[in-house]
């Protein structure tokens, strides 16, 4: 190969480099400069009217950022909701309880168990020992003491 062509190549690849380069770091504040486009322009404004629609261009991008700030967080808050619903179904899907009555049957039946055993949670209250609860209730010293686990 020529050199000449080399060199031309080479020159290229770095020309392509540095756009690349520029249009990564594009997210910056600072490169969507008035003044900095003007300066790649070579520093020279012909018209004032091109300086105004630079502006204005200037103040659509900054607006459009802003706008896709807003709705990476929209989008973020979403995901969140989705994951909390989820986490929701599958609660609500694995619990054995899906039918409000067969809830209302097991507190109706856990008033019914307290009611019955009134008498061991007010010695138990009364802070008695497990061995006198059974002696004045005449009851075995296990079922007292399976009472007042199931109702703790």
């Amino acid at each position: 190969m020529d050199s000449n062509i080399i060199i031309i190549i080479i020159g290229g690849f770095i020309i392509v480099s540095a756009l690349i380069i520029l249009l990564k770091a594009g997210n910056k504040e600072e490169d969507f400069n008035p003044e900095v486009l003007m300066g790649l322009r070579g520093g020279k404004v012909n018209n004032p009217q091109e300086t105004l629609n630079h502006l204005a261009i200037m103040e659509g991008i900054e607006g459009l950022k802003m706008e896709v700030a807003q709705m990476k967080i929209e989008i973020e808050r979403i995901g969140e909701l989705l994951e909390i619903h989820n986490h929701q179904e599958i609660a609500v899907s694995t619990s054995p309880n899906l039918n409000n009555w067969e809830n209302f049957d097991q507190s109706l039946n856990y008033n019914m168990f307290v009611q019955k055993n009134n008498d061991i949670l007010k010695l138990h209250r009364e802070g008695k020992s497990l061995e006198e609860i059974a002696r004045r209730l005449n009851k075995s010293v296990r079922e007292v003491e399976m009472v007042i686990k199931l109702i703790k």
